[in-house]
């Protein structure tokens, strides 16, 4: 019976690729079936290749899971899932059975909840049809803050899945509320990034992701086209070229490449499915958040303690603003919560034995979060500080320190290869403006080590002045509106020194707070350093480009172990979760109200 489920698990996978690439010859290729010319916008007799590259995606994808699926067989991987899901199954079964009237006052409250959002908005249209018709933000708005409200009222005790929760709450409401071409924080390059992950062999930009992606430089802010109209533009072969209007001669690595593979795929799929541009457009965007918010659920689920302080740091309005886009700061931030949840879980118990799972988990967390910014590479040190003991055996410490060190130096060999066979040139960053020579900026800086010694402290001294930079918690992009930028500060402190337990002992201890503290000041450092060379002129006695909500990923376990204290918190537990999700959810509501809503 297993091995029949193990087949019909395979083919659940296979079938609906299949499905996707045969639409996506049938419905994509009939809608896009021209190319015009980007310099005398006259058609062309080229054909666009996307039909057919959609199809090897599905192949590929096919080939991927086929490819996992035999080996899990053998080890018998595939078996432990399918009696795992039995096992579910039954569960729920028997849960919506012995609970039916529980689930039904469930469904009423949620229904109460959206009828009294409509009625809402219908009050404050003055109980106008037409007006009312053109307020649906306004009901998803009211919606979801409702069912925020019900999700604070039964989740208070289970910080994870309230966070869960709430984040996709709020975050989906973000993404349909938001004005149609919103970009904040570089997304119309991100979105050319993932456009170009949305196809395997040949890149074919049609109208509207030319529009989408040169928005910001075009200042271009019409309705996209759509159907039979949404032309293809141009053609060029993946790798060739790029899409993103930041440097056109910038090609990307496979490591890099990582961090929009998700929202390609999603892009992918609504384009086979011909949906409207505006509706792949928002499909990307929830892929994107419902990654994150998956990711940081099982950071917070792993944690001894500290799970509110997580979540605060996990529903700032910048990263939610990014994680509800196209940006990758809320991946790299999302990674960076799951390795440090991993390591500090780990020193909290020192008498368990660290798995095979859990050590592959916390390397592969920090590697996967590095490919947004590798130069964040100084974050995987702490893994060296996990003791002998927590190992079966001297051989498979030896393998861990082996892993690590590759993973390591495979991270710095993405970025500064690249570096030295472009002697610069593929970092130089064309935003900067004129007077950018990378090269010439290193040997300014090795030629003059203490003038640009002076230069870097200095620069540090304001970066780190939190005083003047709680804007960069609550920003809103392009939009530059801040919900409660300093209060978050404060919360965020109140929470780092009350949300404790007795496990705190084993992860605040000096040679930690230590650790925390040199591995925080030398990321920051290679980073402002990185911008001196990319992004500065030459000799400039300061540095540009550089924004302040780069040092979020390692808010969490900077205020997680710096600042554990013995403070014993006596605060009612319902009192305090509810206290503390209900604000976030506020700052993230307010700033939908005063952004989006119109």
């Amino acid at each position: 019976m297993l091995k029949k489920l193990n087949i019909l698990t395979l083919l659940s996978v296979i079938v609906p690729l299949l499905l996707i690439g045969a639409s996506n010859y049938f419905f994509a290729a009939s809608s896009y079936h021209y190319i015009i010319d980007p310099e005398t916008m006259e058609r062309t007799g080229r054909y666009w290749v996307g039909d057919i590259d959609g199809i090897l995606m599905a192949l590929t994808v096919c080939a991927i899971a086929i490819a996992v699926w035999l080996p899990s067989c053998y080890y018998g991987l595939t078996e432990k899932l399918a009696k795992h899901i039995i096992e579910r199954t039954g569960y729920y079964r028997n849960y919506i059975k012995d609970n039916r009237r529980k689930i039904l006052r469930h469904l009423t409250v949620l229904f109460s909840i959206m009828a009294a959002a409509v009625a809402v908005v219908m009050v404050l249209s003055g109980f106008s049809i037409s007006v009312l018709s053109h307020s649906i933000k306004r009901v998803v708005f009211f919606a979801s803050a409702g069912l925020s409200v019900y999700s604070i009222i039964m989740l208070w005790d289970k910080p994870e899945k309230l966070f869960f929760s709430l984040s996709l709450i709020i975050g989906f409401m973000y993404v349909l509320t938001h004005p149609f071409l919103f970009f904040g924080m570089d997304n119309e390059m991100h979105y050319a990034w993932a456009v170009e992950e949305s196809y395997l062999l040949n890149v074919s930009v049609i109208d509207s992701d030319l529009v989408l992606a040169k928005s910001f430089q075009h200042n271009h802010f019409g309705w996209l086209p759509s159907g039979s109209s949404n032309a293809v533009v141009y053609s060029f072969p993946k790798g060739s070229d790029t899409l993103a209007w930041a440097n056109d001669t910038e090609l990307r690595t496979f490591y890099a490449r990582i961090t929009h593979m998700h929202i390609g795929f999603a892009l992918y799929v609504g384009r086979s499915l011909a949906l409207p541009p505006n509706f792949v457009l928002m499909l990307g965007m929830m892929i994107n958040h419902l990654v994150y918010t998956t990711v940081v659920y099982f950071a917070i689920k792993r944690l001894n303690s500290g799970k509110h302080l997580m979540a605060i740091i996990a529903m700032l309005p910048t990263v939610i603003i990014t994680s509800a886009s196209y940006g990758y700061g809320a991946w790299l931030a999302g990674f960076f919560m799951l390795g440090f949840a991993y390591y500090l879980n780990e020193l909290q118990n020192p008498d368990k034995k660290i798995s095979i799972k859990n050590a592959v988990i916390m390397i592969g967390a920090f590697f996967l979060g590095n490919a947004a910014k590798p130069v964040y590479f100084p974050a995987m040190l702490v893994l060296y500080f996990i003791k002998k003991n927590k190992f079966k055996s001297e051989k498979q410490y030896r393998w861990y320190l082996a892993a690590v060190t590759v993973t390591i130096l495979f991270i710095i060999a993405s970025f500064a290869v690249p570096f030295i066979i472009s002697d610069g040139a593929v970092y130089e960053d064309e935003r900067a403006g004129d007077g950018i020579d990378s090269m010439e900026q290193i040997l300014f800086i090795l030629q003059n080590p203490l003038a640009y010694t002076g230069i870097l402290l200095r620069y540090m001294r304001d970066f780190f002045d939190i005083f003047v930079s709680g804007w960069y918690l609550s920003w809103y992009g392009s939009y530059w509106y801040f919900s409660f930028p300093n209060i978050l500060w404060l919360l965020i402190l109140f929470a780092a020194l009350t949300d404790r337990n007795e496990n705190d002992r084993l992860t605040s201890t000096a040679l930690q707070k230590v650790l925390i503290s040199l591995i925080v000041f030398s990321t920051v450092a290679l980073f402002i350093t990185a911008f001196y060379i990319s992004f500065t002129q030459v000799g400039a006695d300061t540095v540009a480009g550089v924004q302040k909500r780069y040092l979020i990923p390692f808010l969490f376990p900077f205020f997680y172990v710096v600042c554990g204290f013995k403070i014993e918190n006596k605060i009612n537990k319902r009192a305090y979760s509810c206290f503390i999700f209900s604000f976030m959810s506020l700052v993230l509501l307010n700033g939908a109200w005063n952004t989006f809503i119109p």
